[in-house]
């Protein structure tokens, strides 16, 4: 069997017997497909511990990021464990590869207050302006479909790819309440406090309906498909540039905006975990260093007892 009939068999077994997401599958996939090229011509079941020292060298002089080389060993090590189990090799190489990678905290990237509101300010300008200006269609549906994008995304701190993944059956109108569906198949509830954002996804929904799409998804393309995480990415950056914002961000910078507020107005961690989906209270706990951080910056711009000395 050459290598890459085996990751094949290992890619079909995992989705199989372990249930893992399109996401995940995708992520081994496009790993060991790298690795099975970088040994063109040599058997992977013949592979031997300095072989794979060799490999974890070339993927450091490609500069990637410690959390890139660290996903790609553990794809491998789960990869010679399948072959293992298999009895395909006798001892996996990767059991005495002793390289760690350390992952370097990064702080999240989080907009302002004030870029925020100049974004959703420029998607209701807009949406307005459709409004006054008589415009039908496609143009006045995907105004008011860009907007609630914006303000659901910021409202509620979902992922990108959970928010493309919301159906019609997901949404309570009456309840003000959405069911996530997150990493891991995990599913959550989350609420919309704002009347107004409310009021516009009914109004959405009013729209939606008269369209007849065939498909259950929230949002839709001019195709009346579902839309795609790589649209509601240019839809961010056309909304931004409309707003005036000259920093870089993404739209997944909106779930951070959204969490670091929550954290700077009194929520307790926990809860916030519970928001975001995160399995870990150790992945969110980096939002109370942000929220430390910008507290220490106000601080030294703002307080009046930086900017005179009683030193005579």
């Amino acid at each position: 069997m050459n290598n890459y009939a085996l990751i094949e068999k290992f890619l079909n077994v995992s989705k199989t017997e372990k249930n893992l997401t399109d996401r995940t599958l995708k992520a081994y996939r496009s790993d060991l497909a790298e690795f099975a090229k970088y040994f063109t011509g040599q058997p992977i079941l013949n592979l031997c511990l300095d072989d794979l020292r060799t490999y974890l060298n070339y993927l450091e002089n490609r500069v990637l990021r410690d959390t890139t080389i660290r996903r790609k060993l553990a794809t491998i090590k789960v990869f010679y464990s399948f072959l293992e189990n298999e009895d395909l090799v006798q001892v996996s190489p990767t059991r005495k590869l002793q390289k760690k990678y350390r992952i370097r905290k990064r702080l999240p990237r989080v907009m302002a207050e004030s870029e925020i509101k100049c974004l959703l300010s420029a998607a209701h300008r807009v949406f307005k302006n459709e409004n006054e200006n008589g415009n039908k269609g496609f143009a006045k549906f995907k105004c008011l479909r860009d907007l609630i994008i914006l303000e659901i995304l910021f409202s509620t701190g979902i992922r990108i790819d959970e928010l493309t993944k919301l159906t019609l059956d997901d949404i309570d109108l009456q309840r003000g309440s959405l069911i996530i569906s997150g990493k891991g198949r995990k599913e959550r509830l989350l609420f919309i406090s704002c009347a107004e954002v409310l009021s516009l996804i009914r109004d959405y929904l009013e729209y939606r309906e008269s369209l007849s799409p065939d498909t259950n998804s929230l949002l839709l393309n001019r195709f009346h498909r579902p839309l795609s995480v790589h649209s509601i990415g240019n839809i961010f950056k056309q909304y931004c540039a409309l707003a005036g914002i000259v920093r870089h961000y993404t739209p997944h910078c909106l779930r951070h905006t959204m969490a670091t507020m929550l954290i700077e107005n009194g929520a307790d961690v926990r809860s916030v975990q519970e928001i975001l989906g995160h399995s870990r209270i150790s992945t969110t706990e980096i939002y109370l260093s942000v929220s430390s951080q910008r507290k220490q910056e106000v601080l030294s711009k703002f307080n009046q007892r930086n900017h005179f000395s009683l030193n005579h």
